[in-house]
C-alpha cells in the first residue's frame, strides 16, 4: 500500500519524508511507501491482467505476465469472493 499525493501535498510530503528535490518533484507527484512489507496475492489463470504500454492499458495473458519485470511498478487489483478477477497496472506521469 502506497500513498499518492500531487501538488503542494506532493512537495510537502517529500519535505515531510527529507527528500532533497522536494521543490522540482517529477511530473508533480510524489508516492511515499513507508513500509518494506509486501503484499501477495494469488493470482489465476483466468484473471484478467492489463499492463502499460506506451501510457495505454494492454490486456497480456497470464503467463506472459508471470514472467515479467515487476520491480517498482504499481497495481489495483479486484478481488470478487476472495478471489481477484482483475489486475491492473497504475500510470504514473
Amino acid at each position: 500500500v502506497v500513498e499518492w499525493f500531487s501538488g503542494e501535498e506532493a512537495e510537502a510530503a517529500a519535505k515531510e519524508d527529507g527528500n532533497p528535490e522536494a521543490s522540482s518533484l517529477a511530473n508533480g507527484f510524489y508516492i511515499r511507501n513507508t513500509s518494506d512489507e509486501l503484499e501477495t496475492i494469488k493470482l489465476e489463470p483466468d484473471v484478467q491482467i492489463d499492463v502499460l504500454e506506451e501510457a495505454r492499458l494492454q490486456a497480456v495473458q497470464y503467463q506472459d505476465f508471470s514472467s515479467t519485470e515487476l520491480k517498482d511498478r504499481l497495481f489495483y487489483y479486484t478481488a470478487v469472493g476472495g478471489k481477484v478477477v482483475l489486475l491492473q497496472e497504475m500510470y504514473r506521469p
